[in-house]
């Protein structure tokens, strides 16, 4: 039979076992959900609004004017867009775009549908995200990938109401 003293010492071992064995659960886990990458996404503040002049001059109450700003968020897989082609109604729109298409280079272009380039972007190796801020007139756009001309996303911006 073991005396009591050598069951303090099992008990006691297998306490600290079983702490370090949290203490080392916990640290993987949170080196594997650790923080999330960083986006390069800008920050919005308030100069995006008003400009420095109006800001100084106006209270701080009312150094933020709102500008109504509709938005889409468009995945790029190694299938092409998802989704496929999406409808805003006409004004400013942010179109933001997450990479998880696996593709090294990638060369985004917006044009027209009568064929005029609007814009154009590359995203490195590594970068994730891209986002422009568009101000277009209602119509029909299409965003393409240069490298994959089978990858088509529609940008239809219809009339004010």
């Amino acid at each position: 039979m073991l005396s009591q003293f050598t069951f303090r010492k099992i008990n006691f071992a297998a306490a600290v076992s079983i702490l370090i064995a949290l203490a080392i659960v916990s640290i993987s886990a949170r080196a594997w959900f650790g923080k999330p990458a960083k986006t390069d996404m800008p920050q919005p503040t308030a100069a995006c609004c008003v400009s420095q002049a109006q800001a100084t001059a106006m209270p701080a109450a009312l150094a933020v004017t709102k500008i109504p700003l509709s938005g889409a968020v468009i995945t790029l897989t190694r299938f092409g867009f998802e989704p496929e082609q999406v409808t805003i109604q006409f004004g400013r729109c942010l179109l933001s775009l997450r990479n998880r298409s696996d593709t090294e280079d990638i060369t985004l272009q917006l044009t027209a549908q009568a064929g005029k380039r609007l814009t154009s972007a590359r995203l490195q190796t590594g970068r994730r995200h891209w986002e422009q801020v568009l101000n277009l007139a209602p119509g029909a756009y299409v965003l393409t990938e240069a490298n994959h001309p089978q990858w088509i996303f529609q940008l239809t911006f219809t009339p004010p109401d």
